[in-house]
């Protein structure tokens, strides 16, 4: 494969850093207790679903799952969303991947395009089936 540009190089730096960012963000929030709402100490509001529905959507739990993650509380963060310890695993890789290459120029396959799909239909799944468990 031919060398990166400036501004593919600058792409994958953007996205490594992007991830690390959202996992520090989790880092400096405390999990919510409740195993879910921590997402509001960013200023967002509750969960729709929640108020519209009672019941949490699928992605309830998650931000306090990442934050449960990041302090190495990894049975908790699976507890409170296990598709989010999925995610916070994908973004880590993800993002020291994407800000090699970045550094080095070149781009590097880590896994094939065909094996990175079926990763992310399994955590997917895991999210749903996780989040049917939790409502019933």
């Amino acid at each position: 494969m031919p060398p990166l540009n400036r501004k593919q190089r600058l792409y994958y730096a953007a996205i490594g850093c992007g991830l690390l960012a959202l996992l520090l963000v989790a880092r400096l929030l405390t999990p919510n207790k409740g195993g879910m709402g921590t997402h509001q100490k960013l200023g967002l509001p509750p969960c729709t679903a929640i108020m519209w529905f009672g019941i949490p959507c699928p992605s309830c739990g998650m931000t306090t799952s990442w934050s449960h993650f990041t302090r190495g509380e990894f049975v908790r963060s699976w507890q409170c969303n296990a598709g989010g310890l999925c995610l916070a695993l994908a973004s880590i890789g993800t993002g020291f991947w994407t800000i090699t290459m970045a550094i080095r120029g070149r781009y590097w396959r880590l896994i094939t395009l065909e094996a990175s799909t079926i990763l992310a239909i399994i955590i997917f799944a895991i999210t749903i089936v996780d989040w049917v468990l939790r409502i019933f």
